[in-house]
C-alpha cells in the first residue's frame, strides 16, 4: 500500500527488489567468507578458504531462513530459538569482559 502512494509504484518496487538483492548478496558473501575462514583449524592471513567450504556455508546460510519460513511456527517459537542460540554468545561476552579487566589489572600492576 505504501508503494501505491508513490508516482511510479511498479518502478519503485523493481528498484527495491534490485537493492535488496544487492544488499543480501554482499552481506551473505561476507558472512560466508568469514565463516569459511573460521572453519579451518589454522589458516594463513593471506590464504583464502577453499571454494568447496565457501559453497557449503553459502548453501547452509541460504537454507536456514528457508527452513524457518516453512517451519510453520509462531514468532514465539522463533524468539525462543533465538534466545537459546544467543545464550552461549552471552557467556562468551562475559568471559571476554572478565579477561579484559584481568589484563587491565595485570597491566596496571606492571606499569605502576
Amino acid at each position: 500500500m505504501i508503494f501505491n502512494t508513490l508516482p511510479l509504484p511498479a518502478l519503485a518496487l523493481i528498484l527495491l527488489v534490485i537493492t535488496m538483492i544487492a544488499f543480501y548478496s554482499t552481506t551473505l558473501d561476507g558472512i560466508t567468507y568469514v565463516t569459511s575462514s573460521y572453519s579451518y583449524k589454522q589458516i594463513d592471513p593471506d590464504e583464502e578458504p577453499a571454494k568447496g567450504i565457501r559453497g557449503f556455508w553459502s548453501i547452509m546460510l541460504i537454507l536456514l531462513p528457508i527452513g524457518l519460513l516453512f517451519a510453520e511456527n509462531s514468532l514465539y517459537g522463533l524468539q525462543g530459538v533465538t534466545i537459546i542460540a544467543a545464550f552461549p554468545v552471552g557467556l562468551l561476552l562475559i568471559m571476554i569482559v572478565w579477561s579484559f579487566f584481568k589484563d587491565c589489572n595485570k597491566w596496571l600492576k606492571t606499569n605502576h
